[in-house]
């Protein structure tokens, strides 16, 4: 998926979120941001927004060896989902379909994000994560959605955000046998990296990284390891807005994209889907 001219803003506003956050002098940040301005304006926007925003980031991150900027929203969103899920655990048991359940709460989740949003209030995710419990979504796609992980021998998860990851569990740990779950390589902005697995609750039969930095996929950056899943996965199924752009009109692999449409270049992708609206998006370009 191309960048479009609204993207320029989000590198921007990642940018100044993470240089606030930066223990550094003025006229250091101001070094950084020259350098940071300059890339992005010389960056080709036929490449999708995650590519462009991994640039912005390694710029930010070699001059603050080690620093990850978002690591307490991180263990926040991470303890609060927590938290969260324990007491909505009744509600859920209740319901009829626990296969939809989760799947519609996996993609609730997706509506914490750091990254798009510098500002977001953890304290309005529950009535945002229990609101997807009632409204439509797609009923073909979630049946095909169902058939293809019971059918599916290997199957490869990609992870979003921490918090998100909370809800995430409760679909992963249905499947753990069979799952193969990925996180990214390194930190980049509020996404789970090996470290946030185990507090998210998530207890995969396998566990990879992407060995990259890319807020979602880089077919030419990801390890060797993660590419050999993600041949050989029999299903790919692909959380947030990241992992869509960069993947799909790329990817030449069955993959399910589960995610809030939280932008307008994402929604005029998507035909116009309606802001916030959970997406269940099944591709196989093969």
């Amino acid at each position: 998926m191309k960048s479009a001219t609204e993207c320029g803003k989000c590198f921007c506003d990642s940018l100044y979120h993470q240089l606030g956050k930066l223990d550094a002098s003025n006229e250091e940040k101001i070094r950084i941001s020259q350098e940071v301005l300059q890339m992005i304006a010389q960056s080709d926007f036929r490449q999708s927004p995650p590519l462009i925003a991994a640039k912005v980031n390694a710029l930010i991150a070699a001059h603050c060896k080690g620093f990850d900027p978002f690591r307490k929203e991180k263990d926040l969103s991470t303890k609060y989902m927590r938290e969260l899920l324990e007491d909505i655990r009744p509600q859920i048991a209740a319901l009829p379909d626990p296969f939809e359940a989760y799947v519609l709460l996996a993609t609730a989740g997706n509506i914490i994000d750091f990254g798009v949003d510098s500002s977001f209030d953890l304290a309005s995710a529950r009535e945002k994560v229990l609101g997807v419990l009632s409204e439509p979504f797609d009923n073909d796609a979630m049946a095909l959605l169902r058939k293809k992980m019971d059918a599916a021998e290997e199957i490869l998860y990609i992870m979003d955000n921490c918090g998100e990851a909370v809800l995430d569990s409760l679909l992963v740990n249905l499947y753990r046998e069979k799952i193969t779950l990925a996180v990214r390589g390194k930190p980049i902005l509020n996404d789970v990296t090996r470290m946030d697995v185990e507090p998210s609750g998530l207890h995969p039969a396998r566990l990879i990284d992407t060995g990259d930095h890319t807020p979602g996929i880089s077919l030419t950056d990801s390890g060797e390891e993660f590419m050999k899943a993600y041949r050989s996965a029999d299903l790919i199924i692909a959380k947030g807005q990241g992992n869509f752009e960069t993947l799909c009109d790329d990817s030449d692999r069955p993959v399910f994209f589960l995610f809030r449409a939280k932008c307008p270049v994402v929604r005029r992708k998507l035909g116009g889907a309606p802001f916030g609206s959970c997406q269940i998006r099944y591709v196989n370009i093969a």
